[in-house]
């Protein structure tokens, strides 16, 4: 006869994959009661967190996902709200994915590297670099890469600019030289 106060697992599928929950204590015996472990402020035993076979963890009163974040690599700081996390060098690490991210290529003729769909909208790696690591300044909401090479997105060649500074880069006028145009 199992002992009543051993726990057991039970996996279902899901949507986006499978998820098993893990260390479901009898609820008759369950004494110990863990804090919070949902922004929602759900709290309780395990038996209300499942745990996915990526790392996260998905709250069953709610819905929200939550990723592991302790295997993220030192030296990446957290992109608000999101589970990706940048570094000075210009790379993104996922925690959702456990790894660094590939970015594809974005804008107009593909110069710039973008995150796509499935980070919850396209979004420029250059404007993550920018958002985490440099303050934003009133007025100045543009990015402009400092050595034109749009796909150098360490934080030293990345600055906020107003969008009158980021066309006077563009075409050369300021301190950048360019093969387009002559300097005066």
């Amino acid at each position: 006869m199992a002992n009543h106060r051993t726990t057991r697992t039970l996996s279902v599928n899901e949507r986006f994959g499978s998820w098993t929950v893990l260390e479901v204590p009898n609820p008759l015996t369950a004494k110990t009661k863990i804090p919070t472990l949902c922004d929602c402020g759900m709290k309780g035993s395990p038996s209300f967190i499942a745990l996915y076979t990526n790392k996260s963890t998905k709250c069953k009163a709610c819905g929200n996902r939550q990723y592991d974040s302790k295997d993220v690599p030192d030296g990446f700081k957290q992109f608000k709200g999101t589970t990706l996390y940048a570094n000075k060098e210009g790379q993104i690490y996922s925690s959702k994915m456990g790894r660094l991210v590939k970015p594809g290529r974005g804008g107009t003729n593909g110069e710039y590297l973008k995150l796509g769909q499935s980070y919850g909208g396209e979004v420029y790696v250059h404007r993550i670099i920018a958002l985490v690591y440099i303050p934003l300044e009133d007025g100045r909401h543009q990015i402009n890469h400092k050595d034109k090479c749009t796909t150098n997105n360490t934080k030293e060649n990345l600055e906020w600019v107003t969008p009158q500074e980021n066309l006077l880069h563009a075409h050369g006028y300021l301190n950048y030289k360019t093969d387009k145009t002559k300097q005066i």
